[in-house]
């Protein structure tokens, strides 16, 4: 699926699904069960309004949020730090058998679930809802998730047999990646018409919450369902279109609780509010183009050979060389920038695979800043260095790179990446453009280099990221790196945590010798409480007001 996401510009639009639960903070002690003082109501700041509260149609943090609160899915995922494949515990599905290959399911569900008008919970529910995923009309962000799939068949109103196209690690998180949704109402609105309808005028719902009136452009109010069983009775959003605004009104006890917070604030966020951090499965990178910039949009290649072959004889005159682009790396002072811009929370990941998750069981940490281990790389490609200036072929060393507009802690990425080259005597340029061109010159790779951020998840997938197919059709695979397609397709299909373990050592062994990007952050997200707060969020690997039915009274201190 999106497991990783084009570059950048979507990043603030699309979020995944991979949400699960983590321990609840150590000074959170009381039992799930226990009767607790909570606040009969929280005020909540999001930066914008919900695009829509229909699971298959949102596409923003805003929408998931709310859709976690409202509908359920099959199973309850979290994370698996043993083999890195995320555990799914019984939620709608009590139980779950495979056949002797491994390719077919039978799920029986519970008996004992019913929507919020009563209608009790079948498999219509969820065979409808796979309907929902595969339709051209609703154009599901999930689809690619789907392919996974070959056929279902509803046995009963309780249990249905989901056949797999092959053995896989991974079909099962797949089949759990869409929310289930209820065929009674849904089905009242025709496919084509989805985009348009009103989904919260007379909602049906499975979740701790329901609706109170219709949203509107300042706010929207969710109640309890349950009051015995939400711990918070009350949920008021406002929508407040400014990160620094939110800040100040939690500060100023305006609002109990917020997420989408400045990150050049993170450091203030953390020593005056209730602060915790979460992974928020972003990954920062600059991509190297490993061609010459005019060579892509010429030849059009439509295959991998033609494009193996455009790398070999239309190369970049600085990034065609692998040593350049892990010099690159060597020369950036990464762990400062997380220091400086991420008050230390950020972290640089090793490889792609490890910016979520820890999916391998092999140990490695990043390359330190190492300028020269960098210059001897730099030589043996070919540069020389002139009264302290880098050249090749007798001319001073300049490119420039190329980004998204818009964002703080983007800009200050690249001043800092900037600067460490400049101090190299490499000649660094930054080119921030709005979003229509940076998306057009990365789909016809018409730069030297490209700051972008990937969404990633919570399985370790990265066919959008670095298959061929990415790298031919335009978007996300900008470093049209094409080595690793078998790999790829090995961990896709790994049946077996060995089979997976080794794939993915072997992908991460090739992305390390070749440097097709050099990461920058694996992103983490930071939420607040306002100061006198008397309760604390459960930890979550993705979202932060995922299941706030189960949030803790304090114990004293910051979560």
């Amino acid at each position: 699926m999106h497991r990783f996401l084009m570059p950048l510009v979507l990043f603030g639009l699309l979020i995944l699904c991979h949400c699960g639960r983590e321990p609840a903070p150590t000074e959170a002690s009381t039992a799930p069960d226990a009767k607790v003082e909570t606040p009969d109501h929280l005020r909540i700041g999001m930066l914008v309004r919900p695009d829509s509260t229909n699971p298959y149609l949102t596409m923003r943090r805003s929408g998931m949020t709310i859709v976690y609160l409202l509908y359920p899915k099959l199973f309850k995922e979290l994370p698996n730090l043993v083999d890195g494949v995320p555990d799914l515990q019984p939620f709608l599905v009590k139980q779950a058998t495979w056949d002797e290959a491994g390719t077919t399911v039978t799920l029986l569900l519970r008996d004992d679930l019913t929507w919020s008008d009563g209608t009790p919970i079948t498999t219509a529910d969820v065979a409808y809802s796979f309907e929902a995923q595969r339709n051209e009309a609703v154009a599901w962000m999930g689809f690619d998730e789907t392919r996974r799939v070959a056929d279902w068949k509803v046995t009963s109103p309780q249990a249905l047999q989901v056949t797999f196209k092959e053995r896989s690690l991974f079909n099962m998180l797949s089949l759990n990646e869409g929310f289930i949704v209820p065929k009674h109402r849904f089905e009242t609105v025709p496919w084509e018409t989805w985009l348009e309808h009103d989904w919260t005028q007379n909602p049906v719902v499975y979740g701790p919450y329901l609706f109170d009136g219709a949203p509107n452009d300042e706010g929207m109010r969710l109640v309890a369902r349950d009051p015995e069983a939400a711990r918070i009775d009350r949920l008021d959003f406002a929508f407040i279109r400014d990160k620094e605004a939110l800040y100040q009104l939690l500060l100023a006890g305006e609002l109990d609780y917020s997420w989408s917070l400045p990150t050049p604030r993170i450091a203030d966020v953390h020593a005056k509010l209730h602060s915790y951090f979460y992974n928020d499965f972003s990954m920062a990178y600059l991509a190297w183009n490993p061609l010459d910039p005019e060579a892509y949009a010429a030849a059009n290649p439509k295959e991998k050979a033609a494009l193996d072959t455009l790398k070999a004889e239309r190369p970049h005159r600085l990034f065609g060389d692998a040593r350049v682009r892990r010099a690159m790396t060597l020369l950036m002072d990464r762990n400062g920038y997380n220091q400086r811009l991420w008050a230390g929370q950020a972290g640089v990941p090793l490889s792609p695979w490890r910016a979520g998750l820890p999916y391998l069981a092999t140990k490695g940490e990043p390359e330190p800043h190492d300028p020269k281990k960098a210059t001897e790389l730099l030589t043996a490609a070919g540069w020389a260095k002139r009264d302290g200036v880098w050249t090749l072929d007798g001319e001073p060393v300049r490119f420039t790179v190329v980004c998204n507009a818009g964002s703080p802690i983007r800009e200050n990425v690249l001043l800092a990446v900037q600067q460490d080259l400049a101090k190299e005597g490499i000649d660094m340029q930054i080119d921030l453009t709005e979003p229509s061109r940076y998306l057009q010159m990365g789909a016809e790779r018409r730069f030297d280099a490209a700051f972008a951020m990937l969404a990633t998840g919570s399985r370790p997938d990265v066919d959008g990221f670095f298959n061929s197919e990415a790298a031919l059709g335009g978007a996300g695979n900008w470093s049209s790196w094409t080595a690793v397609d078998d790999h790829l397709q090995a961990a896709a299909k790994a049946a077996d945590a060995t089979t997976l373990t080794n794939a993915m050592a072997a992908l991460e062994a090739a992305f390390i010798e070749d440097q097709p990007v050099s990461l920058l952050f694996a992103g983490r997200g930071v939420a607040a409480m306002t100061p006198d707060s008397d309760v604390v969020p459960r930890s979550c690997y993705l979202s932060p007001l995922f299941e706030v039915d189960q949030w803790r009274p304090r114990a004293g201190g910051s979560p």
